[in-house]
């Protein structure tokens, strides 16, 4: 019969199809850069259901089990589709006097793998479309052609604290591409690529049309310029310059409506917005994800939905065009997501174009941490140093290990700040490999970590014991090399690991005592210079030796 549907169910592979006329409603919901998600409700009532709760009862819908998904018209038995394929993670019963037992399923992709965990993890020397690659085929799924363009090789890349899912989504935000789900040869498949704005429109619909196939309604469509950028420019810091290094995003090609972003973005007054990164990111990922960003407005310019008979031909990322809708709305416009809703009234499809989230415009107090790049890393962390390298190290860094890497072998490189740091000047103390540091990241980005100090611990002891006064301080390094100042002896004193010593006194023995490891010592004091030699005496000199005194004694 022309216009009525068929639902298809199978659960672990298995098909079950004496439940069509018992299910109530199914919402299938599928959006860019989101996981698919849908709903499921079945009257659990008459034949061939015995008692209420029957499925409930039975391992079926059981949670965790996966579940799909297939629709038809049943005027068209060969052409039947997977809409979804999902995993049961809401299992829910309920009983009401005016309709009896309901089963109600709710069924996410199995993408929420990728969600259920925070993770923290480095990656070293590699792409961005290696690292989600290797992420999506960890979690089980089945990623659909080749990912695009994100070819900037990282020195390193810092998953920190958050989910797969997170990170996938924050790194393919930063090189500009879209996380889509479809469902092809029996299958759930994740793309990752760039939304091709050129491509023509694929589809028609038209509010006054009187094809079923293309007609529209319930239409809520908005033009909205506040989101709207004259254009990205991306800075970063520089450190052959010591300056900020600007590039500019291209020109977008996002097309949606008839209302000229560019002039809309004028008339807001938009000056060029600036994505500021103080740490050492390459020039392309900023180039990227500026691009990005000036995309991602331009699709806030014209967004909304209608509804159109139930259809299964529509994909997310698709070019289409919209008539009879108004001067502002008519022309192209980009499906950014999908809505399924099957009831006892009939299958409709909704479709949402634009972006109703887009890069704000409202400015809010603090930029993203880490410039909306990946996951952000905030407040101080604790490292340990697990290396100095001389070789390929141009910042002077050095290997240092954060506990909250998974991974024990792997180490990221730290710059190392100092109290003074100038062209071949400067204070030099790098840290020793096994010292506890305290770790800083420039614009909370954990790629670009910094060592603003060290710590002593119950495993690492200070050399100087901790007094009530606090009178001494000073520097002892590894072969016992020592510089100390005493304030209570009001002393100041170099000394090596075999007491070669220079003591600088200013209290009432006030002097220099200088005194090495063969006991010959050297005073000068208020009473003048006294010089005491277990052994010999040698002085020579090219000239005159001249000695002059009152009285000079010779014994």
């Amino acid at each position: 019969m022309k216009g009525v549907y068929t639902i298809t169910l199978s659960c672990q592979g298995k098909k079950l199809t004496s439940l069509q006329r018992h299910i109530v409603a199914l919402e299938v919901i599928l959006t860019v850069n989101k996981i698919p998600t849908a709903q499921l409700v079945i009257a659990e009532r008459g034949p061939p259901l015995e008692q209420p709760f029957h499925l409930s009862r039975g391992d079926f819908f059981k949670p965790g089990h996966r579940v799909d998904i297939h629709l038809r018209y049943e005027d068209e038995p060969k052409n039947e589709k997977l809409i979804f394929s999902g995993i049961v993670v809401k299992h829910k019963i309920a009983w009401h006097d005016d309709h009896g037992a309901r089963l109600s399923l709710d069924l996410k992709s199995q993408a929420i793998r990728l969600t259920t965990r925070r993770k923290s993890a480095l990656f070293e020397k590699t792409t961005d479309k290696d690292i989600i690659t290797r992420l999506i085929r960890q979690g089980g799924l089945t990623l659909k052609g080749a990912i695009g363009k994100a070819e900037v090789k990282h020195p390193q890349m810092v998953q920190y604290h958050c989910s797969d899912w997170d990170f996938i989504l924050a790194r393919a935000t930063a090189n500009g591409l879209w996380v889509l789900f479809h469902y092809l040869e029996g299958k759930e498949h994740i793309q990752i690529v760039a939304p091709d704005f050129k491509q023509s429109p694929k589809q028609v619909f038209n509010v006054n049309n009187v094809d079923p196939q293309i007609v529209i309604h319930n239409v809520e469509l908005e033009v909205d310029i506040r989101q709207q950028l004259n254009k990205v420019r991306a800075a970063h810091w520089d450190t052959q310059k010591l300056a900020l290094t600007w590039v500019d995003a291209q020109q977008t090609s996002v097309k949606q409506g008839t209302v000229d972003a560019a002039q809309a973005a004028q008339a807001i007054g938009a000056d060029p917005y600036p994505l500021v990164h103080l740490g050492g990111v390459a020039p392309e990922e900023l180039r990227a994800c500026s691009k990005a960003m000036l995309d991602q407005a331009r699709l806030t310019l014209l967004r909304g939905r209608f509804q159109i008979k139930g259809r299964k031909d529509i994909t997310l990322g698709e070019c289409i065009a919209i008539k009879g809708v108004g001067s502002y709305f008519e022309g192209q416009a980009m499906i950014t997501g999908i809505r399924h809703q099957l009831n006892r009234e009939g299958w409709q499809t909704h479709v949402q174009v634009g972006l109703t989230e887009g890069m704000s415009r409202s400015f809010e107090m603090c930029d993203p941490a880490a410039a909306g790049l990946l996951p952000a890393i905030q407040g101080l962390h604790v490292g340990t140093v697990v290396g100095h390298e001389k070789e390929q190290n141009p910042q002077f860094c050095l290997k240092v290990h954060l506990p909250l890497l998974e991974d024990k072998n792997k180490v990221l490189w730290a710059r190392l700040a100092s109290p003074y740091a100038s062209d071949k000047k400067g204070m030099v103390f790098r840290p020793e490999v096994g010292d506890e540091v305290v770790l800083g990241f420039f614009n909370n980005d954990p790629r670009y970590p910094v060592i603003l100090g060290a710590m002593h611990s119950e495993k690492n002891p200070p050399p100087l014991a901790m007094e009530k006064d606090n009178h001494q301080k000073g520097i002892v390094t590894q072969e016992d090399m020592q510089f100390l100042m005493d304030d209570k002896e009001k002393t100041l004193q170099w000394m090596t690991a075999k007491n070669n010593s220079v003591t600088l006194v200013s209290g009432k023995k006030s002097g220099i005592y200088l005194k090495d490891q063969h006991n010959n010592q050297v005073n000068l004091t208020e009473q003048g210079i006294d010089i005491k030699l277990d052994k010999n005496l040698t002085a020579d000199t090219g000239q005159n030796v001249v000695i002059k005194g009152k009285k000079i004694d010779f014994k």
